[in-house]
C-alpha cells in the first residue's frame, strides 16, 4: 500500500494550504482469458484520508489528515497506525486546525444556563455512559450546544464554538473540524453507539421513573420527500415517475413521558405487518422491552394488522410467563372497505345525547364504542365527533358559502354539521371512548418530535445527505 497525494499546494512559509490524500494499493486485473500477464496495475482506494494538513518533508509515508471518517488524525504507513491529533500538536502550527490563542468571549450566559439545566436532568449521565471516548464525548456536547443555542442562525458549529467559552472546556477538539463534521454523523449512525445511547437512557430514566420503557408504542412519519439526495428515498423508489418515493422515521416511545427509546429509518412507501414485527423484535432483542401499546396512523390500517390485533388477543403470555397487554389503536381511513359511512348512520341518533358527550382539552366530544367486524376479525370501533372543532369550521365555511349551504338537502346539512370533526379509531381493547381518545391523543407529543426532527433534516447541508449521516 502507499499514500497517494493530489494537488498539494503550500504558501510561502511552506504550510500546506490545500490537497488531498488516499490510501491505495496496486492490484492486477486479469484479462478476458484470466491471464494477468501484460496487464497494467490498477490502484484501488483502500481509504480516503481527506485533506492533507501536514506531512514529513523527507518521508511522505507519514502525515496529518482531516479524514471524513476519522476526523483529525495522523497516519504512519510503515506501522499502519492511526492516532488522534490534539489542537496543541506543534505540527499544526500555521494551519487552520492549530489551537487558537486565548480570546475574550462574550457568549457565556446562555451556554452556562444550558449546561446547568442539562446537569439537572439524567441526560448528561446518559451522554457520559453512551460516549466513553473523551474526545468524541466533547464533540457530541459541542454539536448539541450548537443545535440548541444557535437560535435559527446559519452559524456553523466550529464558528459557534470558537466564539463561545465552551471552547475552553472542550480542549480535545478543534473548532474548525466541526463545521462539516462527517465523522461525527457517521459515528452517530453506528448501531453500537445507538444501542449504547438508548440503553444508557433507559437505565438513567428508571432511576427517576421505575416503570420507564415498560409500555411503549410505535409510530412513524414520512421524511422530507423533497430532499432529492436522501439515500433512503432511492432505496424505496419503484422506478416510475408516478411513484411517490419516501422513507419513514419509526419511533418507539415511553407511553408515560413520550420520550423516544428507539428509532429506525426505513425505506418504505408501505406500512405493514412486517414493519411492526421487525421493530418489535429489534426492541425486544436490543433493550429487552416488550411493546405493549401500538398507537398508529391510518397507513397501518390493513388486514394484516387486524389479524394480529383483535378483540380476542388483547393480552398475550410473554416469554417470562407473565400476561402482557397487547393493544392497538389505529385511525380508520376514509376509503372503501372501511365502514365509516355505516358507523356514521348507526351512531347518528345518539350524536346529541348527553350520555355520549364528554369534555377533553377544552373541546366537547361525542364518543361511542361499537363492536364491529373488519376483514373478518372482531374489533372495537370508537366513533368520535369533535363538536367544538366541527362547529367552528362549519361557521367559518357557512359565512362564505351561504347560498351553497341553503341549497343542501337536510341529510347533507346534517353531515356538514359534523364532518370536520368526525373520525373513527379501531382498537382491540375494551375501554371507554374517552380513554381511547386520551391514549390516541398522545400522538400530539409525537407530532412535535416529528416536526422538529424533519425540520432539522431539511436544513442539513447537502454534503451530509448520505445514508450514515441521515441516520446519525
Amino acid at each position: 500500500m502507499k499514500i497517494r497525494y493530489r494537488n498539494i499546494k503550500r504558501d510561502r512559509n511552506g504550510i500546506i494550504t490545500s490537497g488531498s490524500a488516499a490510501l491505495v494499493e496496486n492490484t492486477y486485473k486479469a484479462n478476458e482469458h484470466g491471464n494477468r500477464l501484460k496487464n497494467h496495475t490498477h490502484q484501488e482506494v483502500v481509504e480516503r484520508l481527506g485533506s492533507v494538513i501536514w506531512m514529513e518533508e523527507d518521508n511522505k509515508d507519514c502525515g496529518i489528515f482531516n479524514s471524513p471518517t476519522r476526523g483529525l488524525v495522523s497516519y504512519n504507513l510503515k506501522t499502519d497506525e492511526f492516532l488522534s491529533v490534539l489542537p496543541t500538536d506543534p505540527r499544526l502550527i500555521g494551519s487552520p486546525y492549530q489551537a487558537q490563542p486565548e480570546r475574550i468571549h462574550t457568549s457565556f450566559g446562555s451556554t452556562y444556563l444550558f449546561l446547568s439545566e442539562m446537569e439537572n436532568t439524567p441526560f448528561m449521565n446518559v451522554l457520559r455512559k453512551a460516549f466513553p471516548d473523551r474526545k468524541f464525548y466533547q464533540r457530541v456536547i459541542a454539536h448539541i450546544a450548537h443545535d440548541c443555542l444557535k437560535n435559527g442562525s446559519s452559524i456553523k458549529c466550529g464558528e459557534f464554538l470558537s466564539e463561545n467559552w465552551l471552547s475552553y472546556l472542550l480542549t480535545d477538539i478543534t473548532p474548525s473540524t466541526l463545521d462539516c463534521d462527517s465523522y461525527y454523523f457517521k459515528q452517530m449512525s453506528e448501531d453500537n453507539l445507538k444501542t449504547a445511547f438508548f440503553k444508557a437512557l433507559i437505565s438513567e430514566m428508571r432511576k427517576l421513573i421505575p416503570g420507564f420503557g415498560t409500555a411503549c408504542y410505535v409510530d412513524s412519519t414520512p421524511l422530507p420527500g423533497e430532499a432529492e439526495n436522501n439515500p433512503f428515498n432511492a432505496l424505496s423508489s419503484h422506478g416510475t415517475d408516478g411513484a411517490v418515493i419516501q422513507s419513514r422515521l419509526v419511533l418507539v416511545l415511553d407511553i408515560q413521558t413520550s420520550i423516544p427509546i428507539w428509532f429506525e429509518v426505513i425505506p418504505s412507501n408501505v406500512l405493514d405487518k412486517s414493519t411492526i414485527l421487525s421493530i418489535t423484535q429489534d426492541v425486544k432483542v436490543t433493550l429487552d422491552i416488550d411493546i405493549e401499546m401500538y398507537d398508529l396512523d391510518a397507513g397501518y390500517a390493513r388486514k394484516e394488522l387486524f389479524e394480529m390485533f383483535h378483540r380476542g388477543n388483547s393480552y398475550i403470555i410473554g416469554d417470562d410467563g407473565v400476561e402482557h397487554s397487547h393493544t392497538v389503536l389505529v385511525r380508520m381511513p376514509a376509503t372503501n372497505g372501511y365502514p365509516r359511512d355505516e358507523l356514521y348512520m348507526q351512531c347518528k341518533p345518539q350524536f346529541y345525547s348527553g350520555r355520549y358527550s364528554f369534555d377533553y382539552e377544552h373541546h366537547t366530544f361525542f364518543g361511542e364504542r361499537v363492536e364491529i367486524e373488519l376483514f373478518g376479525y372482531p374489533e372495537y370501533a370508537f366513533v368520535f365527533i369533535d363538536k367544538t372543532q366541527a362547529e367552528s369550521l362549519l361557521r367559518g365555511w357557512r359565512e362564505e358559502h351561504l347560498e351553497e349551504w341553503e341549497a343542501l338537502s337536510d341529510s347533507a346539512q346534517e353531515w356538514y354539521q359534523v364532518k370536520d370533526g368526525f373520525f373513527v379509531l379501531v382498537g382491540n381493547q375494551d375501554q371507554s371512548p374517552k380513554k381511547a381518545l386520551i391514549e390516541y391523543r398522545g400522538r400530539a407529543h409525537i407530532e412535535i418530535f416529528f416536526r422538529d426532527g424533519k425540520a432539522y433534516l431539511k436544513i442539513l447541508p447537502l454534503a451530509k445527505w448520505n445514508k450514515d449521516t441521515v441516520k446519525g
